[in-house]
């Protein structure tokens, strides 16, 4: 098998790295994105779901000094990525408080046990779940299809892992686009309340592209819906409140806001 052609690619403001794929999916906005929303003050375990090379994991490792992060990844080729770039030494001030589990968030009771998944264990799940429907034409590239194509009942089974895993009162952080929404407020009944949810818009003048999700586990507390947040200038440079978020100096409250 032919060695796959990697990168090495700096985030935050080069504090820390990851490892990626030259020709596969490629992290970047989405996964800065979601690490934004979990609170820089967090302690204790974060699990990150479909974690791919590690970003999101990593960008929270490096916010968030006192929490210790799982990256979970179904892929081989993808797990193997995430250990490569946590074997860093540009990472080394968070390598220790970071592991790779070979899992499927899929999976259900003794199989999602025996991979590492325990019950009640995690305070933080973070998740950036794959966005495509199953009729969206996949990219002929199998790691960027993988990543992109949203299976039938994914946020279901997603969520009932998430709810599973974490311990009462843990918190749920996710990226999603907006067409999703429905079926994950489907998913999240019965298991997660506290439920707020941030647009965001690649331009002020255009419709949201994604969304922001904060919930908590076994809450009753009702849905809230909070101001939109706008990545780009008219001009297409990043707006001072993103650039700020993307040099990881700063954060999205969406927990008190």
């Amino acid at each position: 098998m032919a060695r796959m052609s990697t990168t090495i690619d700096p985030f935050h403001d080069q504090t820390f790295h990851a490892v990626q794929a030259r020709d596969g999916h490629r992290s970047g906005v989405d996964a800065i994105l979601l690490a934004a929303i979990v609170p820089p003050d967090t302690l204790g375990r974060v699990v990150d779901f479909g974690a791919g090379s590690g970003v999101a994991g990593m960008a929270v490792a490096n916010r968030c000094s006192r929490a210790s992060v799982d990256l979970v990844e179904s892929d081989p080729a993808m797990a193997a990525l995430a250990r490569q770039g946590v074997a860093l030494a540009e990472n080394d001030h968070m390598a220790k408080r970071l592991k790779v589990i070979d899992a499927d968030v899929t999976s259900s009771g003794q199989q999602r046990r025996e991979a590492g998944l325990l019950d009640d264990c995690y305070d933080v799940v973070i998740a950036n779940p794959p966005f495509n429907d199953r009729g969206f034409r996949p990219s002929p590239n199998t790691l960027k299809a993988a990543a992109h194509m949203m299976e039938e009942d994914l946020l279901e089974n997603w969520m009932r892992t998430a709810a599973a895993v974490s311990r009462p009162s843990g918190r749920l952080f996710m990226i999603m686009r907006p067409q999703n929404l429905r079926e994950l407020l489907d998913a999240l009944v019965g298991r997660y309340g506290a439920i707020s949810i941030k647009p965001v818009h690649a331009k002020s003048n255009k419709p949201a592209t994604r969304i922001l999700v904060s919930a908590q586990r076994g809450s009753k507390t009702p849905l809230r819906l909070l101001e939109p947040f706008t990545l780009h200038q008219d001009s297409g440079a990043f707006t001072i409140e993103a650039d700020i978020i993307f040099r990881g100096r700063a954060g999205f409250d969406l927990v008190s806001a």
